[in-house]
Parts: structure tokens; sequence; C-alpha cells
């Protein structure tokens, strides 16, 4: 059969075998194959995964009908249309294991359309729904959104029922086709405005005390020197309850870093302080958050209250102290230790 191969010279069409059909395999007839990046790579002599050098099989997705099956296949026989990836599309036929071979879905879809689909489907259905777990009515943020993958991660979102999709690129031209994909919010990653703008996808500021209960070691146990902690992700280690205030504020209507607060115990002012203390605005620590989470493939879900930071010191307390918070515009709250 004829196959494209890498050389020194570039892509070279030769003359090879057709690949022996094992117990997990499917071979397939290729109608349509995708050019990907990565097989640019492998022709500028860069290493692909165990690909490389001269020789090499290029076309990592493509779609065509099956030719022939393993024995150990059950989802698609010989004749079903479908779309695969692995190594060697670039060529009269491909072999793949089962679990790269995906029906086409629809009858009207074109072998050349479904040819781009399977690298950007299968690594973001992993990533979103397998792996991701993402549920409907949750957020989601998508860094580097404007590629294949980025932009099938948009859509998957939007299919799954996120309550709010958040797209960035660095690119304008390319931020403005984010909301075509599916994206509530493009956002430049690079712009530092851009925690104002992640800011639209807030609900609400409120006033909120947090009842401090630290589960994590403070002083190291040998050296007995206090650990400096860098970079922690609360999720919870460290609190015990918290206060919420009745009072919902739009925060796009209010200047958060000017709001302050003033913290009562039995009457007596403990502490004050401004929210610009918390790293000069309180949407720099969720911005922050949500960046921290995405490489891990977690995210800030709807409905989610998130603590941005505290601009008062912790005040001890024992059975029977009234703590009052004055927030301002924020609002009042007030509590009783019992």
């Amino acid at each position: 059969m004829k196959a494209t191969l890498s050389s020194d010279s570039g892509a070279i069409v030769s003359d090879i075998p057709v690949p022996t059909v094992g117990a997990r395999d499917v071979l397939v007839k290729v109608h349509a194959a995708g050019l990907n990046r990565a097989d640019l790579s492998v022709l500028a002599g860069q290493r692909h995964g165990a690909a490389s050098g001269p020789g090499t099989p290029l076309g990592l997705e493509w779609s065509g009908e099956v030719a022939a099956i393993g024995s150990a296949v059950r989802h698609v026989k010989e004749g079903d249309r479908v779309m695969c990836s692995g190594r060697g599309g670039l060529a009269e036929y491909a072999l793949t294991d089962l679990g790269r071979v995906m029906p086409i879905p629809r009858n009207d879809m074109s072998f050349e359309q479904a040819a781009g689909l399977p690298i950007a489907l299968q690594t973001m259905h992993d990533a979103v729904i397998t792996h991701g777990q993402l549920q409907p009515g949750q957020s989601i943020l998508v860094q580097g959104a404007s590629a294949g993958v980025g932009l099938m991660a948009l859509q998957i979102a939007k299919w799954r029922g996120a309550s709010v999709v958040i797209g960035t690129s660095t690119d304008a031209t390319r931020r403005q086709r984010l909301t075509a994909m599916g994206a509530d919010l493009a956002l430049d990653s690079r712009d530092p405005a851009w925690v104002q703008q992640v800011l639209q996808a807030t609900e609400y500021v409120t006033p909120a005390i947090e009842i401090i209960d630290s589960r994590i070691e403070q002083f190291d146990r040998h050296t007995k020197v206090m650990r400096k902690v860098f970079d922690t992700i609360s999720d919870n280690a460290a609190n015990a309850g918290i206060v919420l205030g009745a009072k919902r504020v739009d925060p796009l209507t209010t200047d958060l870093p000017w709001c302050g607060a003033i913290l009562r115990q039995n009457g007596v002012v403990e502490e004050t302080g401004l929210a610009a203390g918390v790293q000069g605005h309180p949407a720099v620590g969720i911005a922050w958050l949500a960046n921290k989470l995405a490489p891990w493939g977690e995210h800030l879900q709807a409905g989610e209250i998130v603590l941005a930071g505290s601009f008062t010191k912790p005040a001890p307390a024992k059975v029977g102290d009234v703590f009052d918070a004055d927030y301002g515009p924020l609002g009042q709250l007030q509590f009783r230790f019992v």
C-alpha cells in the first residue's frame, strides 16, 4: 500500500506492507486524513512521543471504513464509517487500537469533516468529562482556548450545560471567535484588566467572616521552626465555619479595594482595614485560585462561595464573645460564640 513517511528531505510516499491486525486492532481503509502540528514537528526532525526520524509514518488522525477487526473488538464491524487517532493515517490503510476508534455519529458528516475531530475530541472529552467531570450548572475556564483543542473544550462545556464558559487567548482576532464557539467570556490572559473581566462571571460579593480552626501544621515537627507557606489552596484546611452577610452587592458597581471593615469584639474595636490590603484588589486572589486550579483539571463551580482573602488579623475568641463586623457599603453582620 502507499503511505506517507518522513525523510531527511521531507515527506515522501512509499510502498509499505498493509499492517497486520492484532486482537485489539482495527484496520481502516482511509478516506480522509488530518494534518496535525505534530506531523510537521516530526518532519522538522523533532520527536513526538516515540515517533521520530526518517521512515516515521505520518498522520495522527483519519477517517474511513473498517476493513478488518481483531478478536477483542466489539463496538465496530467491517464496513462501518469511523474516525480514528493513532499513527500512520496518511496512507491507504491505517491500523490503530480499538480505544482510538469512534463511529462517525451521523451519515451526513463527511469523511473530511470527521478526520479533523479525533485528536481534539478525545483529548478534551477526557479532560472535561472523564477526568474533570464537568456537570451542568458548573463553570469552566479554558486557557489558550483559540487552538483546535481549546475550541473543542468550549463546545463540549457548552453542550454539557456549563453555566459560565470562559476562554482565554492572547490574539485579539482569535478571541473574537471564542464566543461563537461557546465562550460566555473571551479574555486576554496577558491583560492586567482580565481580573476585572472575570468579575463579570461573579454573581455577587458579600461580607464574610471565617472561623479559623487550622489543621495545617504551623511548625516543623523536627526543627520547631515556623513553616513558610508560599502557595496554598485552603480547601477548608483552616476553616471551621463561615459567617455571611445578608447583603449582596454587584462586584462591577462597587469600588471593592476601597471597601473597609471595622471589627469589634464585645464592643471594642479590635481590627480595621481596607480590601486593597488583599493583593491590591480582592479579585486578584480569585483569579490566582482559578489559574492555580486549571492545570489540574479543576475549576470554580457555579454556586460556590470563595473567600477572597482577609485584610484584618485573626482575633482570638472564647465562649460568650460577641463580634460585630461593619463593612460599610457591603453591609454589617454580628455573631456570638456559644
